[in-house]
């Protein structure tokens, strides 16, 4: 299958725009001047946002299928890029620069800050979201269950807790690092994530898709049924719908 057919499957798959969306309209709120880039902007839906508020929007994610499908749902005229932190060098500059839960997944998260900080204009804004120190039910019950089931060893694929700490306090302190950043707000914000039992499990499979791979067929079924048995209280009466409680950091800085 080429990677326009795989951007095609993804963009329409509901499990990429599931709990990590609940923070666009934060992150929008707080944007400031005409032109934004979303630095892991995975299928694009802050892209779409951002465009539909006027926004000259650019994106750029490290993931080849994520380019695909942000170009295919995009309007013309907004340019997706492939470019992994921190080497993400030669597209110019932005007013406001956008990492939503990206610092949580990559290697170098203090490179990566400093080189949002260099995507960013002079007097341009940065805004940054990680999961909090406690991960979602959600996404601490699949953790849970791949430990329990697979005996994973870390559960890699994301959200590595020790490279930062996952507070208001700690992502301040990494995006000031040696950067020209001030920091100007740093909050936790709340939301509600509404999905059902086949698109938790997708997004599941997808959120920690190193841990999965390693996985056989059997075990993985045996996963996603300790998944179901740990998120019962969540589960609205007796049907397949859940309801979710999430929780972010968000930190806003201005480039001086």
């Amino acid at each position: 299958m080429d990677t326009t057919s795989r951007g095609k499957q993804i963009l329409h798959a509901d499990h990429f725009l599931g709990d990590c969306s609940g923070t666009v309209p934060v992150i929008l709120h707080r944007a400031a001047g005409e032109t934004l880039c979303d630095v892991g902007c995975g299928t694009g839906e802050l892209l779409r946002a951002a465009t539909r508020m006027g926004f000259r929007a650019t994106g750029v994610d490290a993931d080849p299928r994520m380019v695909d499908a942000a170009g295919l749902g995009t309007p013309s005229g907004v340019e997706v890029h492939r470019a992994a932190l921190p080497d993400i060098s030669g597209l110019g500059t932005f007013q406001t620069v956008i990492a939503n839960f990206v610092l949580d997944e990559v290697e170098q998260p203090a490179a990566s800050a400093a080189a949002l900080e260099e995507l960013t204009a002079d007097g341009g804004t940065v805004i940054a979201t990680c999961w909090p120190e406690t991960l979602p039910p959600h996404r601490q019950s699949v953790v849970d269950a791949l430990d329990a089931v697979s005996g994973t060893d870390g559960v890699p694929g994301c959200c590595v807790r020790e490279r930062f700490a996952h507070t208001p306090e700690g992502l301040s302190e990494l995006l000031l690092g040696d950067t020209g950043l001030v920091v100007t707000e740093a909050t936790i914000v709340d939301w509600t994530w509404r999905t059902d039992r086949k698109n938790y499990l997708s997004s599941a499979a997808v959120w920690f898709d190193k841990a999965f791979a390693r996985l056989d067929k059997d075990t993985r079924t045996s996963v996603r049924e300790a998944v179901t048995d740990k998120v019962v209280r969540y589960r609205l009466g007796e049907t397949q719908l859940y309801r979710f409680p999430c929780q972010a950091v968000v930190v806003v800085a201005h480039k001086s």
